[in-house]
Parts: C-alpha cells; sequence; structure tokens
C-alpha cells in the first residue's frame, strides 16, 4: 500500500566566479511511495534529475547541485476538515531558529 511522504531537499547553486555568494535553498517535496526507504530514494532520485549547469544573467557559471535529502517523514494527515498537516519539526532552542531564519535573508 503506498503512503504519502513529504521529503526536504537542500540544493547548493555553486559558482567559481570570485564574487558569486553560494545560494542554498530548501526545497519540499509530496511523494507517494511504499516505505520511507522508497520515499528516501525516490526524493533523491528527482533531486539528482534536478542538478544542471547553466549561465546566469550576470554571465556566471551556476551548478545547481543536490546536498542533502535533509528529511523524510510520512505526512501526519488530515488535522481538520479541509487542512493537511504535511510535515512538522520539533526544536529546544528558539532563539538559534529565529537566528537561522534572520540568515535566510542574508
Amino acid at each position: 500500500m503506498n503512503n504519502t511522504y513529504v521529503a526536504i531537499l537542500i540544493v547548493a547553486y555553486i559558482s567559481d566566479a570570485s564574487n558569486y555568494k553560494t545560494l542554498y535553498e530548501e526545497t519540499t517535496l509530496l511523494i507517494t511511495a511504499e516505505s520511507i526507504e522508497d520515499a528516501t530514494a525516490k526524493a533523491e532520485k528527482y533531486g539528482k534529475k534536478c542538478e544542471h549547469t547553466y549561465i546566469s544573467a550576470d554571465g556566471y557559471e551556476i551548478t545547481k547541485k543536490l546536498l542533502e535529502i535533509e528529511d523524510v517523514n510520512e505526512v501526519l494527515g488530515i488535522v481538520d476538515g479541509n487542512i493537511e498537516e504535511i510535515n512538522a519539526r520539533f526544536f529546544r532552542n528558539y532563539e538559534a531558529y529565529k537566528k537561522f531564519r534572520e540568515m535566510l535573508d542574508e
């Protein structure tokens, strides 16, 4: 029986250009799979398929590369009518979490 999983991938946009600053992307996928292992394999296949190199508008050669499958979990389920909770993360240091969120804007 297939279940629905959520996978979080971390991707980097990398360049050798001296004034280019690496850009990171967090991507969330919904995956139908038979097991968490199957979902993880599908997430990795998807991430690898998305890897490519291109020339940016500034003329830089940019390589999009999968860094990691950060997390894979089964979708939590419908919690209220038409609202479906797909993922939850737990942490103990809220100040560190807020600093992380602020760094996303840098």
